[in-house]
């Protein structure tokens, strides 16, 4: 009796995207499958927990396969083995589960070859080899090792290099991925996925240049978080909202701190000197109140992006460096700290320091603001001051 063949393909599909179901489509041309089984991730072992949830991805899964008219092709089934586990799932697990479900069946464990290299340190790999056939696509810029062990079944295909991670930092900054099918990017915009509402809002009552600047702050923002090791979407949900009462104008401002002014450290010398800073407190409450931002590092961020605060997290020290330092700034801010330096202005300055230690950019950047302010003969929020004065003694200690 002929075996029966089925396809396991697992992955976070966070989102899923074209790269996805062309490998998918090219898998079950070639091996004809009686079924495939597709494992969305409840949490991979190397990556944070998915920004959709699981019914979500599983929505979108089917309406891209559906574009790509995958759903004729074979059985598709969209299995909730790892979901109902609610705990981090290994390759092996699966593997063994569906062995047992399916005894006589010849198991396909579908990947790309970017896995492909690093598979000898999975956890329990040899088991996996034991009960399934490793069906590869072979990805540009992740071509097989020579010599590689185990032995795997490669598609003929040669597959685009699509990275999850630069699709949800296109959907956080453009809210658009050319990578993305259309069908899922609309289930995004009525589910308010990846951040997609925000973005909606802010561009409809923000101008055009602050919304730019906030898309440039995120840009920023997200190299910097990638670099420092800080969750991306609250990195992305800091830098977008920053801004986001900044239009509001002086009166509105001076309404909303008035009734507020309890929460407003120096709210009297703000009220005088320079209300717009109010924008900054505001901003965070609406994140709070409008988009049920509950993160209290994120409304920190948002809340000290303008002055700094005493003890300020590193989410807080990238947001407050990435709206000083986006590209967007480069000719806004010339200083004598440009003269000092072989990069482009201060903002570029900024930028290269903070790759290589936010908390000494940190201190960097709110010197540049100091000299910036003294120069233009601004006012300068107390609070930077004593921070600056904190900072300068550590260093010099």
């Amino acid at each position: 009796m002929k075996k029966r063949k089925i396809i396991i393909y697992g992955g976070s599909f966070d989102p899923p995207h074209k790269g996805h179901f062309k490998l998918l489509r090219a898998a079950i041309k070639e091996i004809k499958p009686d079924k495939v089984y597709v494992v969305a991730g409840w949490r991979s072992p190397f990556k944070n927990f998915p920004f959709a949830s699981y019914r979500d991805r599983e929505k979108m899964f089917r309406m891209g396969a559906r574009e790509f008219k995958l759903r004729g092709a074979a059985r598709l089934v969209f299995h909730p083995f790892e979901y109902k586990r609610k705990k981090t799932t290994y390759t092996y697990q699966i593997i063994d589960y569906f062995s047992l479900k399916h005894p006589r069946a010849q198991l396909f464990f579908l990947m790309g070859s970017d896995c492909l290299n690093s598979f000898n340190k999975w956890k329990k790999h040899k088991l996996i080899i034991k009960k399934a056939v490793l069906l590869v696509g072979k990805r540009e810029g992740f071509l097989p090792e020579i010599g590689l062990s185990p032995p795997v079944v490669f598609l003929k295909d040669v597959f685009p290099k699509i990275s999850s991670t630069e699709i949800k930092r296109d959907l956080f900054i453009e809210g658009f991925s050319k990578n993305v099918s259309a069908s899922v990017l609309r289930h995004m915009e009525q589910k308010k996925l990846y951040l997609s509402h925000m973005r909606k809002w802010l561009k409809l009552n923000l101008n055009p240049e602050r919304f730019k600047h906030c898309k440039e702050t995120m840009r920023l923002a997200l190299d910097l978080a990638a670099k420092h090791g800080i969750d991306a979407e609250k990195a992305a949900t800091a830098a977008l909202l920053h801004d986001a009462a900044r239009d509001f104008g002086e009166k509105k401002l001076k309404v909303w701190a008035s009734k507020n002014k309890e929460k407003i450290p120096f709210f009297q010398s703000i009220m005088k000197n320079e209300p717009l800073l109010f924008h900054s407190h505001m901003s965070a409450d609406m994140a709070r109140n409008k988009f049920f931002v509950k993160d209290k590092d994120i409304l920190s961020a948002i809340r000290y992006h303008t002055v700094g605060a005493a003890q300020m997290s590193v989410l807080g020290k990238i947001i407050y460096i990435s709206d000083m330092a986006g590209k967007d700034r480069d000719a806004i801010f010339p200083s004598a700290v440009s003269k000092k330096s072989n990069a482009r202005g201060y903002a570029a300055a900024i930028r290269k320091k903070a790759f290589l230690n936010i908390d000494k950019a940190f201190f960097f950047a709110l010197k540049c603001k100091m000299e910036y302010m003294i120069k233009e003969k601004k006012w300068m929020h107390p609070r930077s001051y004593i921070i600056y004065q904190t900072l300068f003694k550590k260093t010099h200690e």
